[in-house]
């Protein structure tokens, strides 16, 4: 309402003023409504701001308000005034002064109407003093809950790192963000390291492969926390239990960002829950093997009831038994006192064998034993027997007066009996007659002198070893033949005269005790005599058994051999000289065969020109004649190149041109040399895989050939020849590794007897004009094998085809 009448009049005035060629009439009319708009607006203000305070108390800047108030006041009623003025003529310049006045108070009324809320809702003094003091209030409360705050972190960061538990801020992807000295000093890791590593970088692998999305209850808010047991490992490689409690930490979105995770060490408590578990399971075992004992001893108590009743019967019957074996017993057995004169309390009648005495007599006599043990004996035998007290048991030997005079040797086995009191009772004892077993020491005794005689007496070197290979016995020829005595040779001593080059040679043939089947062995060595000078020795030793089957050691002999091993010598030099003859035959062959060659060419070439020259002029009979001679001469001279090959591939066993080869390789290059001879024939070759070896791959080549050649050659007549060629691992007697190779073929075979005919050289089975050849062709594939430390045999039958079989080494 302000606002609409101070925009009136502050129009009309302008209006007037702007209309100054306008009517007076309507000047007159207008003016008085003009400034009656202005003075209600100015009127209206005060009212305006009257209202305002009267509805807020302590309004601010009341002072200001009421002079403004009373200058709007002012003018208002100056307008009011000028009302009545304008009945009354007025200069122009005063309704000018007006016109701006009232275009002047239309933007200061609306600017003044519009900031009086404001000024209104400014607090006064006592207000702001009161909400200063509110400020302070909540200055000094948010002081305190810093404080407080801080306080608090310091306590949770002390009790962060000084908790006896591991605690840790872990990321969603398994990052440690935080973590505790407790749980860096858990796994064994410095805080900087540990940081840089994750959870699963410390979880063992059988945790790994277990591990299922146990978190992901959590992750969706499922539960608010989340506990499970790992095994994780430490720094060292160790491994320690641990019990995880995980929270989640969301932040004001619900959106997740980190966890929090409680570690707790349960190692001993695991290694305590296996123990309870194994004791658990223990002890499960033992109630019910106890239940199981318990049902058998019900069991077994039942049938007892059942045999109590003939306990009486059978102790008659076991004392019957008990009376036949004390008279059949080989031994007497008896009781006496454990004091005194040892007098027999009881005596089994077995007694009568051993000394022809009746049991009576020793019992009523109490010094009937002690008169009859020998005299020689008496002494030693009763100090053993007053040992008994102390040890318990006793054997005693000695020799005892026989009724028919004579004196047997006894073996008493006594032992000392005690009541409940450790008192001593009786003595119990056994005695058995060992004349013979003394007459049998005796004359092993009486042996063991004769073979010490009969040693010291051979031609021959003997000794004898215990089972630690200490020598116990050297015969006299041997202390002759070394110049030395028998306590320098006993033991290790001998060793001294063993020349140093055969020491380790004789220690390796000997054999130990340490669990090799014993055997007797043979060995060479070189032994210095009484003169300074070695000679050479065979010593053969076999080695001595126990009764029970061990070896108590070995006895050997000694012969020289000096002279046999000058001759192996001289043997060897004439071998030496024989091999370098046959070498040089070799060669003598191979420059023969060669030689020939040359003129046998000519006589062929010239032959040929001659049947050319006079092909038109000779009779049949003079083509007959040259046809023989170029036949022959074909022959010999294939029997010469066949004669080339033989010597070139020698007897050598030297294998420095030997080389690593794949033989499937070799296979191709004789199949290709035989090209023409299986497309003639239209023979079918079939093979299996065949190895790498290390071989001479020329002469690989020529045996292949010449047994796949054979096998096309010697076939039916009507039958397309069918060569297989097959190889398998082979173990040979000496165990030694070879590979196995056969070629099969189907063609007419070879009888049994001439196996052994077929591989000497120029041995054929049949007729040149059957099946040409030189008949070397076998013996060269035998030296090829034997050259390469194989072997080459056949296994055939007439009209059923051949396999040859031929070894070479891995």
């Amino acid at each position: 309402m302000f606002f609409f009448t101070v925009f009136l009049a502050s129009f009309s005035q302008y209006f007037l003023s702007a209309s100054s060629a306008a009517p007076l009439i309507i000047s007159w009319k207008l003016a008085p409504l003009t400034d009656a708009l202005i003075a209600i607006a100015f009127y209206a203000l005060p009212l305006a701001i009257a209202l305002g305070i009267q509805r807020r108390k302590n309004t601010p800047f009341q002072k200001v308000l009421f002079l403004l108030s009373l200058l709007t006041l002012c003018m208002a009623t100056t307008h009011a005034a000028a009302m009545a003025m304008w009945w009354y003529p007025l200069n122009q310049f005063l309704m000018l002064i007006k016109t701006i006045t009232a275009l002047m108070s239309f933007p200061i009324a609306l600017k003044i109407i519009s900031h009086i809320p404001q000024v209104v809702a400014i607090p006064s003094p006592r207000q702001l003093e009161e909400a200063n003091r509110a400020l302070q209030r909540e200055i000094m409360e948010r002081q305190q809950a810093e404080a407080a705050l801080r306080n608090s972190e310091e306590l949770l960061r002390a009790t962060f790192e000084q908790a006896a538990i591991g605690i840790a801020r872990v990321g969603l992807e398994g990052e440690w963000l935080q973590v505790n000295q407790t749980f860096c000093n858990l796994v064994g890791y410095h805080r900087e390291e540990l940081l840089k590593l994750k959870c699963q970088d410390l979880t063992c692998r059988e945790c790994l492969e277990n591990k299922s999305d146990s978190l992901q209850p959590l992750l969706s808010q499922q539960v608010p926390s989340y506990c499970l047991e790992r095994c994780l490992v430490r720094k060292d490689g160790t491994h320690v239990w641990v019990h995880f409690s995980v929270s989640l930490v969301r932040d004001r979105h619900k959106k997740p960002v980190y966890f929090i995770a409680v570690i707790e060490d349960i190692t001993q408590r695991r290694q305590a829950e296996a123990e309870i578990k194994n004791l658990n399971q223990e002890l499960e075992k033992r109630v019910e093997k106890r239940t199981a004992e318990l049902q058998e001893i019900n069991k077994n108590l039942e049938s007892e009831i059942i045999k109590c009743n003939l306990i009486e019967q059978q102790l008659n019957l076991t004392q019957e038994r008990l009376q036949f074996l004390l008279s059949s017993s080989p031994g007497a057995i008896y009781t006496s006192t454990a004091t005194g004169d040892y007098g027999a309390t009881y005596m089994s009648q077995t007694i009568a064998t051993i000394t022809g005495y009746q049991a009576y007599e020793f019992v009523e006599n109490s010094q009937f034993w002690a008169e009859r043990v020998h005299p020689d004996d008496v002494r030693e035998t009763f100090a053993l027997l007053s040992q008994v007290l102390d040890t318990g048991t006793e054997i005693l030997e000695y020799r005892f007066l026989h009724k028919n005079g004579t004196y047997r040797w006894i073996r008493d086995e006594i032992k000392l009996l005690c009541d409940q009191t450790n008192q001593s009772t009786e003595i119990i004892g056994y005695m058995i007659d060992i004349t013979e077993r003394k007459q049998m020491e005796e004359a092993l005794r009486e042996s063991e002198e004769r073979f010490r005689l009969m040693a010291n007496s051979a031609p021959v070197l003997i000794w004898m070893a215990n089972a630690e290979r200490k020598c116990t016995f050297f015969n006299q020829v041997w202390l002759d033949f070394t110049g030395r005595t028998l306590e320098e040779e006993l033991g290790e001593g001998w060793m001294v005269n063993v020349h140093p080059d055969d020491l380790d040679h004789l220690l390796r043939s000997c054999p130990s005790h340490s669990g090799r089947q014993p055997e007797p062995f043979m060995v060479e060595y070189r032994l210095k005599s009484w003169d300074g000078k070695y000679r050479w020795i065979l010593n053969k030793a076999v080695p001595r058994m126990t009764a029970d089957g061990n070896v108590s050691g070995y006895i050997g002999s000694c012969i020289d051999i000096t002279e046999r091993k000058q001759a192996e010598e001289q043997l060897f030099t004439l071998n030496r000289e024989l091999l370098q003859s046959n070498r040089e035959l070799e060669q003598f062959a191979y420059v023969a065969s060669h030689d020939l060659q040359e003129p046998l060419r000519m006589v062929s070439l010239f032959t040929q020109l001659l049947a050319q020259k006079y092909e038109n002029n000779l009779d049949e009979d003079t083509q007959t004649y040259i046809n023989y001679i170029l036949d022959a001469a074909s022959r010999m001279q294939q029997l010469i190149k066949d004669l080339l090959a033989y010597s070139q591939v020698g007897t050598s066993k030297s294998t420095a041109n030997f080389k690593r080869i794949d033989c499937n390789q070799v296979l191709q290059k004789a199949l290709q040399n035989l090209q023409l001879a299986i497309a003639e024939s239209n023979a079918i070759i079939d093979s299996s895989p065949l190895p790498t070896i290390i071989a001479d791959e020329q002469q690989l080549v020529i045996l292949l050939q010449n047994l796949i050649g054979n096998a096309i050659k010697y076939c039916h007549p009507d039958v397309l020849p069918h060569v297989e060629i097959a190889v398998e691992s082979y173990s040979s007697a000496e165990n030694k590794r070879e590979w196995c190779f056969s070629i099969k073929d189907n063609g007419i075979g070879i009888n049994p007897q001439y196996f052994e005919r077929i591989f000497k050289i120029f041995q054929r089975l049949h007729h040149d004009q059957e099946y040409p050849g030189t008949g070397i062709g076998l013996a060269i594939c035998q030296k090829i094998v034997e050259r390469h430390g194989g072997r080459i045999w056949v296994e055939s039958e007439a009209d059923q085809g051949s396999t040859f079989y031929f070894t070479l080494r891995y």
